[in-house]
């Protein structure tokens, strides 16, 4: 008798082991794909399967890291998780979110990391806490560094096709005037 043909995962075509991968390592939380970490553990759902093969393992980072929205809340965190994840990695991720607080030349120096060149949504919050709403309330617009990082962010981009898309919490709403026209550019006071 003979012995069944084996079913290799990777004899799958690569389009539907993409798919595997997006319901495996895509968190979903607030609706939608978004992957959270306030502090330098970032874990992804199922993050057994990168340790497969190498194969497996760069085919999945891919859609890790380029799926995924990845909130940074501090600049020395930001780092530790950039050298973690390594330039390949880094150079995957599109989709960003920092939070802003008197730290504006670090998160320039961050934003100007070389290896950020696939970057197509920036969201940028300046939270208000109890001490935030005295920095708010004197200085609600970004500091010139970092409008000239986040230009510097989306011009790197090697697919020049792509719209960038901003998205500005808690500044005051004119920021929009300091970015391109043709931007997608959000502005929340709130």
């Amino acid at each position: 008798m003979a012995s069944p043909k084996r079913s290799c995962f990777l004899d799958l075509p690569r389009e539907l082991r993409d798919q595997i991968y997006f319901h495996a390592l895509v968190c979903r939380d607030d609706g939608g794909s978004v992957y959270r970490s306030p502090h330098t553990a970032y874990y992804p759902p199922s993050p057994g399967l990168a340790l497969v093969n190498r194969q497996i393992h760069d085919e999945a980072n891919q859609t890790l890291y380029s799926v995924n929205r990845f909130y940074l809340w501090s600049v020395p965190s930001s780092r530790i998780f950039f050298s973690m994840i390594g330039p390949t990695n880094t150079s995957y991720i599109r989709h960003l979110s920092i939070s802003v607080l008197g730290q504006d030349e670090p998160w320039a120096q961050i934003l100007d990391c070389e290896d950020l060149t696939h970057i197509t949504s920036l969201d940028i919050a300046a939270p208000l806490t109890a001490y935030a709403a005295i920095w708010i309330f004197y200085s609600n617009q970004l500091e010139p560094k970092i409008v000239e990082a986040v230009l510097r962010l989306f011009t790197r981009n090697e697919n020049k096709s792509f719209v960038p898309c901003l998205r500005l919490t808690g500044l005051d709403p004119r920021e929009r005037r300091r970015f391109p026209e043709s931007w997608d550019v959000e502005v929340d006071w709130d």
